[in-house]
């Protein structure tokens, strides 16, 4: 068949083809549950937090310092303790005393401004040095953000693409630059022994990561070790790759894919496509990458990495390699190579660089399994847990979903919003709070009318304190990405297994940690990869470990504050000491509209209560406002009275109660 006409075939193969699935699409198998309800179970065995702040803070020093006792361990130290315990309080003053040993150690936080609150805590705050990364800088202001590199856009297409930094700088800037003016490169000749850094300089490679002694990490770092490399269709094939060599032809068929599919297109059908997992082996296999001009280019204005091709090559021939063998072994495995439309994408994991033997991880919520893989050494957890000063009060009748509680795309104010603001407002006005905060979605919180609260939204930045004189915290709904997006993290994070997951989108009944005056418990239904660790470890990430965090943000564990928690999933990093529903709350019953009873109750708290006539008129079916007015005129200050004038049915009328 000659080039031609092989083309042809595969444009044609690629305007019909048609996806069966695809290994991260989740699948049902097991019922949907319409009407998941609350259900009494045997009472879950778990051990509650039992120490105040005093003792975390003691465990966690003494934990850290036998640590650094040890001359090499072989272990990561994971801290876990809440917002608010004074982890981090303790982190920079160990940092502190092992500089003035004359020990180098580096801090790695998830952002610039993380440095201040760093600064806040520290005994010797000029002995510390904020390691800047390439930036443009801010003319503005200057002396905050100041400019570090000339050509930030260029070099960071450059990295993007596959290359090494030092080759643009010397290339472009050239080596008497570097070392005499670059800002930038200056920074190495610091003297400083305690370094800030940020959580991509742990992945990404630091100028002096080799001479760290111990490294501190603060907060989640999952972001800084997911690579998801996008290479367009235009840039598959490098130019200058030999015209009769079969890596050649593989590529060009990639590209080819990439410009004309109209779907996504991974594993098996990929590999056919490729001329079958046994023609792709032999091809990765046979063909050893050169690192010469040809592929591996080289630059000397900065203009040149706009258009310089991807040194991809790598990565792509070893995943290949993979996936081909444990098609030919009969295996199902993750998918990893992906061809979309005008793209190539590489599911890859960053891993950390020249790593120090002590290294010491704060995160409140991190996860074992997660942190051994992104480290690969084994993780020995601390659990320095504390007593909340206040109540954890779960509303279990909603899930609060983000379509549910936002409407599409985030732009319509749904009824589940407007339910979900009824209760904040009636709670608040119950309990007297002052100082009230409500944390959810983006687009509720923005869109939020309930006066008086402090928003803030799920994944907002971490450690600060915004929230910390709440005497009430709501969190509203649960944040979940979408199950394509779990398992793409999974396919990252969990990156050397070539063990296909278990994609099965599963319900299964989970238990609140609580217990009830007569000693049952309480389930729920919640869906979830049951099936598979990984993928429900990265899940919880995102959702229960969210919501803990944000919870957590008004301090709960240094002084009385309330948690709210508007979602029925249950959170074991909050045990609830109250389970209620919305119309607990509202004094109403099932069946009843809470919008709607709240509009009742408003009328009726006006002028000479409210008639039956009168209710219809708020929209509430004529079949169910006499049974609305018997509830409302049931409850404590309300009575309700049947009016008779002349004949037909006597008019039944609600009012408040004159107090005598």
């Amino acid at each position: 068949m000659t080039p031609t006409s092989r083309l042809t075939k595969l444009v044609e193969w690629l305007r019909s083809y048609k996806p069966s699935s695809y290994d991260w699409q989740p699948s049902l198998d097991e019922p949907t549950i319409v009407n998941r309800r609350v259900k009494v179970v045997p009472p879950p065995a778990w051990m509650p937090a039992v120490g105040n702040v005093l003792d975390a803070r003691r465990v966690i020093d003494e934990a850290i310092m036998e640590y650094l006792a040890e001359p090499s361990p072989r272990q990561i130290l994971l801290i876990r303790a809440m917002p608010g315990t004074g982890k981090t309080t303790i982190a920079v003053a160990i940092a502190e005393s092992l500089a003035a040993q004359g020990k180098r150690v580096a801090y790695a936080g998830p952002r610039h401004d993380f440095f201040d609150d760093l600064m806040d805590k520290a005994a010797m705050p000029a002995s510390w040095y904020e390691w800047l990364p390439r930036q443009q800088g801010d003319e503005e202001n200057p002396l905050e953000h100041p400019q570090t590199c000339l050509y930030t856009e260029q070099i960071g297409k450059w990295l993007y693409r596959g290359y090494d930094g030092m080759d643009f700088c010397s290339g472009v800037c050239g080596w008497k630059y570097i070392n005499e003016r670059c800002r930038y490169h200056l920074q190495k000749t610091t003297r400083s022994h305690l370094l800030f850094i940020q959580h991509n300089h742990v992945t990404m490679g630091h100028p002096l990561a080799a001479s760290f002694d111990v490294l501190i990490g603060d907060e989640n770092p999952i972001g800084a070790f997911c690579h998801r490399w996008q290479i367009p269709s235009k840039y598959i094939l490098p130019g200058g790759m030999p015209p009769d060599d079969p890596i050649t032809e593989l590529l060009h068929t990639l590209s080819t894919m990439a410009q004309y599919a109209k779907t996504v297109i991974a594993g098996e059908p990929l590999l056919e496509m490729l001329g079958g997992p046994a023609a792709v082996l032999e091809t990765v296999k046979a063909y050893n990458i050169p690192l010469d001009a040809e592929i591996y280019t080289s630059i000397h204005q900065a203009e040149e990495a706009d258009n310089v091709a991807f040194f991809h090559l790598p990565a792509l021939a070893t995943l290949l390699e993979r996936e081909a063998t444990c098609a030919l072994e009969g295996k199902k495995y993750p998918h990893r190579v992906i061809i979309s439309k005008e793209n190539l994408m590489l599911l890859l994991r960053r891993n950390p660089s020249a790593l120090p033997a002590h290294v010491i991880w704060l995160d409140a919520t991190g996860r074992p399994e997660v942190y051994h893989r992104i480290f690969s050494r084994p993780i020995q957890v601390v659990d320095a847990r504390s007593r909340l000063q206040g109540k954890v009060i779960q509303v279990v009748d909603r899930a609060n979903g983000k379509q549910a509680i936002t409407g599409p795309g985030g732009k319509v104010h749904t009824e589940h919003a407007r339910h979900a603001e009824l209760v904040i407002e009636q709670v608040i006005k119950e309990h007297e709070y002052k100082h009230p905060s409500v944390i959810g979605f983006k687009n509720f919180v923005d869109r939020m009318s309930v006066d008086g609260v402090l928003p803030g939204h799920f994944y907002a930045a971490r450690g600060t304190n915004i929230h910390e004189d709440a005497d009430a915290i709501f969190i509203v709904g649960a944040p979940q990405a979408s199950p394509y997006q779990i398992v793409e993290i999974a396919k990252m994070i969990f990156w050397e297994d070539d063990t296909a997951f278990d994609t099965a989108w599963i319900i299964k009944d989970v238990p609140y940690l609580y217990q009830d005056e007569n000693g049952d418990g309480r389930s729920y239904p919640v869906s979830g990869f049951w099936k598979d660790r990984r993928l429900q470890a990265i899940l919880e990430t995102i959702r229960e470990d969210e919501i803990v965090q944000a919870a957590h943000r008004g301090r709960p564990v240094n002084h009385p504050v309330d948690i709210w928690l508007l979602t029925n999933v249950p959170v074991d990093g909050l045990p609830p000491d109250q389970l209620t529903t919305m119309r607990e709350i509202m004094g109403t019953g099932d069946g009843v509209n809470i919008w709607k009873w709240k509009q009742l109750v408003d009328s009726a708290e006006t002028g000479d209560g409210i008639t039956t006539e009168e209710a219809g008129k708020l929209g509430i079916h004529y079949s169910t406002v006499r049974s609305y007015l018997r509830r409302l005129g049931s409850q404590p200050g309300w009575e309700l009275m049947n009016i008779k004038n002349g004949p037909g049915r006597p008019k039944m009328v609600v009012k408040r109660k004159l107090d005598i």
